[in-house]
């Protein structure tokens, strides 16, 4: 009676004709506003859709085909069109269902079979009113069957300039497969910030979970085992490590069968160190395990994209088009060049200002964007370059243009406050930058920090943005002209032709520019060695596996615990499939080799005759996905401390927490960190320390310079699991914590995420160790507290784009605990109980505690059916 007072149907529905309806998971990642005027449409969760009839059903599906299809023609790509690899003649494209009578042309032709309303969504969110010719030809071209099938599609590549238009294509397909094949899509990103951009897209294309479940897998989000969704598909966004845990649970409860469609964004990092074995056995496990999945890989930088469409027995598609014209320039001293073809040509076209002490012409350039209402990315090799260059850039405009204009002042102070309650305080540098509509942008920010200034720049508020080259590969944040201040990234590297190509793909905004621009900054002592690697070729894409030395360890223990392979004739199918195998065939089988000895030594594989099978061991490390090299170290560590854990506090439990991945963004500065232990008279801590093996005097020693030798280890995991200590206490804010210990914000948030993420893979291997039962206990009941920071029910709310820990925690502390309470709440109740909340983030909060509720309720309404059942048999 109480969720029927709230307008949640309990009602029966007549059973599925497709398993696949009673497939899905549960939602718990960030969801964008909700645009209060959109008036709610049918979903497959509408009582009057689970029975109505078949006839009803096509209606609502709207299969109609496209009107015509013009079969694509083979161009060189030098003429700046379209050119199609590996294509036979195909014939024209079909649905894959039954087909009903065609509408009008107008009404129907580029829908590619997906329903009006969310084909809608899909392109009016964009303000796009049609697409691109390229994007329609490789649609076309992507619907066309596999000669000889009765209908299967072919695996795809396709490749085109940044911001030519890629993520469309991919989001149609995707969509096309939830709702038209029913099927479940996962869609796999390099970047965390990238994940959850696409997953608040794919949440508005379906209205807040109306047509398909999205579930964001990225950092500490993702939730396995999966739950049950009544009638509805799943778009699983994931991050490569993600994706390879997400595919192993599907592999292992055998449901690969739902998965239709495998979208790979960036694919070009199948050649970037241990993240490209991964995805390479991400690929390999897709193409011989999950038949019905296709697999579609996109990029902009690949050089031998043919040995890739080989791996994957795919099709390319490649396009040299750009919606706008880029132009390139390179200022070497003084001199202007246009790049033209690969060669430096003398140009007096770019538009530029004449400045006093502008030694390398960055000011001059920044006045002509501010001066047309422009915007601009400026690349930095650093953080502290970053945050020097943005003083800089404040101080010289304040002086050449006078005071800011009157535009976007009021949307500035908002942003100020809304910063100041992101993170608890206001950067004294950003509250100095933001009133000129400039800002820094690294990882020292926190995510959300990150986040408002990455929408300010998007909405116009912001004109300037100085950045580190991650933005490069981060959000899609198009400028009118990007700058390269250096060519270097870090201290010594010189940025690489496919990072060069990806700063510049940033310039040029689609529907508001005729052209981008893209500037490089040199100076005549390194312009020819930094023009080499920028100009350059893309060097091709080279497997990982062989060079990442976990990389073909970790598929061994993948297979085994799997149960896809228990024997030889099982490896070769499978290390024949890999990428490694077209590039390097003997040296993968020596490798297979050496790493199968090495696993049985490591007593991480048993043999018995012929056939291997992890051990409880090897298991563990297979579904912890850890090192299997290290992981014997580690459980060793583990083991040895169930001896003296000091349980009166948290840090020692926390310093057993702190993975080695983690000490790279938590670096002590030395004497601060010998002031903090040496002031510090807590016996708990100096019980701890004494048996984590630390002192006050080895701390000394490295403050004060004493050996050449690295300092060991345990030290700097002593002084992340301080911070550590501090971060989930909640007695002080991040602000506070980064003051105290001297590290930026966005790394103390590193850290949580890095060792939530480490926590999570010990409680995997634990499981499998029933002598540690009770450590796994005390990791997994101290995860919530990492992660979250709050009561584990309304620990969703916090994917609300806008509802920031804080703000989550003020309307925690005003009375709002639970999601009933929340649901229940008016709009003006939030803004009246959280301070800088605004209306929008208010109404979504609500919207997403009901979604919340309704979700819950078809849950309880599954588990009481299959009660019914239960009870029918006995």
């Amino acid at each position: 009676r109480e969720m029927a007072a709230q307008g949640i149907s309990l009602k029966r529905p007549e059973p599925p004709t497709s398993p696949d309806l009673f497939v899905g998971a549960q939602e718990k990642q960030p969801r964008p506003d909700i645009d209060p005027t959109q008036s709610p449409q049918p979903t497959l969760a509408d009582p009057q859709l689970l029975n109505a009839s078949p006839e009803f059903l096509e209606m609502f599906f709207d299969e109609s085909p496209t009107a015509g299809s013009n079969e694509p023609t083979a161009v060189s790509s030098a003429s700046d069109e379209h050119h199609h690899a590996a294509v036979p003649s195909l014939p024209a494209p079909v649905p894959l269902s039954v087909q009903q009578e065609a509408e009008p042309v107008e009404a129907g032709k580029d829908r590619y079979f997906i329903p009006e309303m969310v084909w809608e969504r899909l392109t009016t969110r964009r303000g796009i009113s049609t697409l691109f010719p390229w994007q329609r030809e490789c649609l076309e071209f992507a619907f066309r069957p596999e000669p000889g099938t009765t209908g299967a599609l072919p695996n795809l590549i396709f490749t085109m300039p940044t911001s030519g238009g890629k993520t469309l294509v991919a989001e149609v397909l995707a969509v096309h497969t939830l709702a038209q094949r029913r099927k479940d899509v996962l869609f796999v990103v390099p970047y965390v910030a990238l994940a959850e951009e696409k997953a608040s897209s794919f949440r508005h294309i379906s209205n807040e979970g109306e047509m398909f479940i999205v579930e964001l897998f990225a950092g500490p989000h993702g939730r396995l085992p999966l739950q049950k969704r009544r009638g509805k598909t799943r778009v699983f966004v994931a991050t490569l490590e993600k994706a390879s845990l997400l595919l192993n649970h599907l592999l292992e409860e055998e449901k690969q069968g739902t998965v239709g469609l495998a979208i790979i964004d960036e694919l070009h990092m199948l050649g970037e160190g241990e993240r490209g074995a991964i995805l390479e056995i991400v690929l390999t496990k897709l193409k011989l395990f999950c038949p019905a999945a296709r697999i579609v890989g996109m990029s902009a930088t690949i050089a031998n994209v043919d040995e890739i469409a080989k791996f994957l027995r795919a099709v390319v598609f490649a396009s040299t088009v750009r919606p706008v014209v880029l132009r390139e320039y390179v200022r070497i001293g003084r001199r202007c060049c246009a790049v033209e073809q690969g060669a430096l040509v003398d140009s007096t076209a770019l538009a530029m200002a004449s400045v006093n002490h502008d030694p390398d012409g960055l000011v001059g350039l920044v006045i002509p964007v501010l001066e047309a209402r422009s915007s601009c990315l400026v690349f930095c090799q650093s953080r502290r370059k970053c945050e020097e260059t943005a003083v800089h850039l404040i101080r010289a405009l304040a002086a050449a243009l006078g005071p800011p204009p009157p535009d976007h002042v009021q949307e500035r102070r908002v942003l100020l406050e809304d910063l100041r309650d992101a993170a608890a305080g206001l950067c004294p540098l950003l509250r100095e930058c933001v009133p000129r509509g400039v800002a820094y942008h690294h990882g020292g920010l926190t995510h959300e920090e990150r986040g408002l200034l990455e929408r300010a720049f998007c909405r116009g508020v912001l004109r300037i943005l100085v950045c580190t080259s991650t933005l490069a590969v981060g959000v899609n944040l198009p400028a009118k002209r990007i700058i390269i201040r250096s060519p270097y990234i870090g201290y010594n590297q010189l940025i690489t032709a496919a990072q060069y190509r990806q700063m510049c793909g940033r310039a040029g905004r689609t529907g508001l520019d005729a052209e981008g621009e893209s500037v490089l900054l040199l100076q005549p002592s390194h312009a020819t060695a930094a023009l080499s690697h920028a100009l350059g070729p893309i060097p091709p894409c080279r497997s990982q596996l062989l060079k990442d030395t976990s990389g073909v360890p970790r598929l061994l223990l993948s297979l085994f615990g799997l149960g896809l392979a228990n024997g030889d004739h099982d490896l070769d199918r499978f290390f024949d499939a890999t990428f490694c195998a077209i590039q390097d065939p003997t040296g993968l089988t020596a490798a297979r080799a050496a790493s199968i000895a090495a696993l049985e030594r490591a007593d991480l594989l048993q043999r018995t005759g012929t056939l291997l099978a992890p051990s409880p061991l090897g298991l563990g490390v297979h579904r912890s996905g850890l090192d299997p090299a290290a992981a014997p170290a580690v459980l060793a560590e583990l083991e040895g401390s169930l001896e003296h854990l000091v349980l009166k506090s948290d840090l020692h439990l926390l310093f057993l927490l702190v993975a080695d991945d983690a000490l790279n963004v938590a670096r002590p500065e030395w004497p601060r960190y010998f002031d903090l232990v040496a002031g510090d008279a807590c016996p708990i801590r100096a019980l701890v320390m004494s048996r984590v093996g630390v002192s006050v005097a080895a701390i000394q020693r490295v403050a004060c310079g004493v050996g050449t030798a690295p300092p060991d280890r345990r030290l700097e995991r002593y002084f992340a699991a301080l911070v550590l200590e501090q971060l989930i206490g909640g007695h002080l804010t991040p602000w506070d914590i980064s003051l105290r210990f001297g590290i930026p914000r966005g790394a103390l948030q590193t850290l949580l995420t890095a060792t939530a993420a480490y926590a999570a893979s010990l409680v995997h291997l634990l499981h499998e160790i029933k002598e540690l039962w009770s450590l796994e206990a005390l990791v997994a009941g101290i995860f919530p507290r990492i992660t979250l920071e709050l009561p584990i029910e309304i620990a969703p709310l916090l994917s609300v784009p806008g509802a920031t820990p804080a703000r989550v925690k003020q309307l925690f502390r005003a009375g709002f605990r639970t999601m009933r309470g929340f649901a229940r709440a008016e709009p003006q109740a939030l803004l009246a109980a959280c301070t800088f909340l605004s209306r929008p983030v208010a109404e979504t909060l609500i919207a997403a505690a009901r979604a919340h509720l309704q979700r819950q309720a078809e849950e309880d309404a599954i588990a009481l059916e299959m009660g019914m059942v239960a009870l029918d048999t006995d």
